[in-house]
């Protein structure tokens, strides 16, 4: 980047800097606060994902369709993976 300049998305530079931290978090970190460090992410995530899914199905719980609408879409399982990636 310093010598040919930024010419991407800001997200790209965003996913790069966040890859060098987390590099050098990781390097100078031991083992027991890497796990505790991946159990609280994953399960902060779960949480998440958990609660989102709750509300959506308890807002939609009288209604007559085939599939729960959770983040914007009917089959969320496959799109929204897809959107984690994008």
């Amino acid at each position: 980047m310093l010598v040919n300049g930024f010419g991407g998305k800001i997200k790209e530079a965003a996913l790069l800097a966040i890859t060098f931290c987390s590099y050098a978090a990781g390097r100078l970190t031991g083992p027991d606060d890497i796990l505790t460090g991946v159990i609280t992410v994953g399960s902060i995530t779960v949480a998440a994902g958990t609660l989102a899914t709750l509300v959506a199905l308890i807002e939609q719980w009288s209604r007559r369709h085939g599939k729960p609408f959770v983040f914007g879409e009917f089959d969320g399982r496959r799109r929204n993976l897809r959107r984690c990636f994008a």
